[in-house]
């Protein structure tokens, strides 16, 4: 990728995925897009959702937002076809949803950046920081099928990239001025990123729920009432599990994964970037700017840890040296296969919870 002006990486997957032709196959540098090269009409987007959104932010972001917003919705058609309720499910976005869904994000990122609406730059992340940010490819690929559409979401199994730069969060997102809103009117945003990062994590400890049954279309169904990933709306307002109303609503997650996408969605928003890990079919989160880990993505409301609420919720991270003790000093690897030693590993940070 090409660096352009003051912020690098600022792309979008385009073109047909190179070879080998693969559906698990990551976008290389021949199918990105910089900025600099965008027709005249994308930049023009993209500066019409950046005033958009640096006005509101200015304005103290008072005025309230709906979804769908500028086009952009949690809860997209789903290209993925055929939807059978036992087939584990996939998200495929159109070209024009993953696009705007795309501008929003870049858009609201450089808005943060340029208003100071919140007291952390992006000025100083590096390349791999900023990517998470402003790189389509950590949102969702171009897929080899027609018709084109892009997929979202990491697969496991025999499909699970050996790079973890090369994972993508299993979310639909939101619009981000959606999404900053309600973390401003929960309280959330902190004075800093790891006390943010904490607000989002004490939200999960005192409001989730571990769905029941598998990832499947039909379980989604049930649970948040669409046939994809999670919508970020319906976990946040709560849903009723169709497969079992006994337990009313909840704020139902789609386990480890779902919860590393909802990480990953939510502080995208406040320019904190979370990569993604896999290891042994389980799926951890890097706060890449703090060097920090969440050593399980179902942490957060493990019961360990929702039964001492008053105990600060960033002691269930744990740091960089620590990852690499307990999984592997490779910190650009996923762990497809590891030692049971290892598997033993996640979700120590919960265990542990004091």
């Amino acid at each position: 990728m090409r660096r352009r002006r003051r912020f690098p990486g600022i792309t979008r997957s385009s073109g047909s995925p190179g070879p080998p032709y693969s559906a698990y196959t990551p976008p290389g540098a021949a199918e990105m897009i910089a900025w600099a090269d965008w027709s005249q009409a994308q930049k023009d987007e993209l500066a019409t959702a950046y005033v958009d959104a640096a006005t509101w932010l200015l304005n103290g972001a008072a005025t309230a937002v709906t979804m769908p917003y500028a086009g952009v919705t949690d809860a997209p058609t789903n290209w993925y076809s055929p939807q059978s309720d036992s087939t584990t499910a996939m998200q495929w976005e159109s070209p024009a949803d993953m696009w705007k869904l795309y501008v929003s994000h870049v858009a609201f990122s450089l808005a943060l950046e340029t208003t100071r609406t919140v007291p952390w730059t992006i000025a100083t992340y590096s390349a791999e920081q900023l990517r998470y940010l402003l790189d389509s490819s950590t949102m969702g690929w171009k897929l080899p099928y027609e018709p084109i559409s892009f997929g979202l979401g990491t697969y496991g199994g025999a499909h699970l990239p050996a790079l973890r730069a090369n994972n993508r969060p299993k979310t639909t997102f939101a619009h981000p001025m959606w999404i900053y809103r309600w973390m401003s009117g929960a309280g959330i945003i902190g004075n800093t990123r790891i006390a943010s990062i904490g607000g989002v994590l004490d939200w999960m400890r005192h409001h989730m729920a571990h769905f029941y049954g598998t990832d499947n279309f039909g379980t989604c169904d049930n649970v948040w009432q669409y046939r994809g990933y999670p919508p970020l709306s319906r976990i946040i307002a709560g849903t009723v599990d169709a497969g079992d109303p006994a337990d009313g609503v909840q704020h139902w997650t789609m386990g480890c994964h779902g919860s590393v996408g909802f990480l990953a969605a939510t502080l995208r928003a406040l320019n904190i970037p979370v990569q993604p890990v896999w290891v042994g079919g389980h799926e951890l989160a890097c706060f890449l700017t703090e060097r920090m880990y969440l050593d399980h993505g179902d942490d957060p409301y493990n019961q360990v840890v929702k039964n001492a609420p008053a105990s600060p919720i960033l002691g269930v991270l744990i740091d960089e040296a620590t990852y690499q003790s307990r999984f592997t000093a490779d910190l650009t690897i996923n762990l497809n296969n590891p030692s049971a030693g290892v598997i033993a590993n996640i979700g120590k940070g919960a265990a542990d919870f004091r």
